[in-house]
């Protein structure tokens, strides 16, 4: 498939395996990787490319916390590829700790990472997007369903990706 995808998370777990999947089943010719921590990401680009030797791979590392890396994420793949077709917002940020005892700054980081990056991604993509009828798939959790004191504030932010998640469905539909 000549499809273009961004994988937020792509350096370890479901991120990792979205990633192994998409180039296994030959669902991308070309896929922008994006995570924290480099050495990982290079380390998943050349499993990629023994899995799909043709694949293109765009390792961008990033921390989704910085308010201008949605942006630069956006604009890094379409200068390489000149399109995308999929963007997958998978990275995500759980620190369970009860409310009152949680430092704000970690907070902020999840709120940031789990639910402003994948708006803002969004948001820059979407003009690209529209004109291949490209597709945002959101990775939301189970804990929306029941409540959890130890992981509130992942749960609020998972809660509010999958309202906007059908919020942005209904508009574009």
């Amino acid at each position: 498939a000549d499809r273009i995808a961004i994988v937020t998370g792509a350096s370890s777990g479901l991120g990792a395996a979205i990633a192994r999947e998409l180039a296994a089943r030959g669902k991308v010719s070309a896929i922008a990787l994006v995570a924290r921590r480099a050495d990982r990401l290079e380390e998943m680009s050349r499993e990629l490319k023994l899995i799909a030797p043709h694949l293109e791979v765009e390792t961008i590392t990033a921390d989704l916390v910085e308010p201008n890396t949605a942006c630069e994420v956006i604009e890094r793949t379409t200068q390489r590829f000149g399109r995308i077709d999929l963007l997958i917002n998978n990275a995500g940020l759980g620190l369970p700790t009860l409310f009152a005892d949680a430092p704000p700054e970690n907070l902020s980081r999840q709120i940031a990472v789990n639910f402003t990056a994948p708006l803002m991604l969004g948001r820059f993509a979407i003009p690209w997007l529209a004109r291949r009828k490209g597709m945002i798939i959101n990775i939301g959790s189970a804990i929306t369903c029941i409540p959890n004191s130890a992981l509130g504030a992942y749960g609020a932010t998972k809660s509010g990706l999958a309202y906007w998640s059908e919020a942005l469905r209904r508009e574009v539909r």
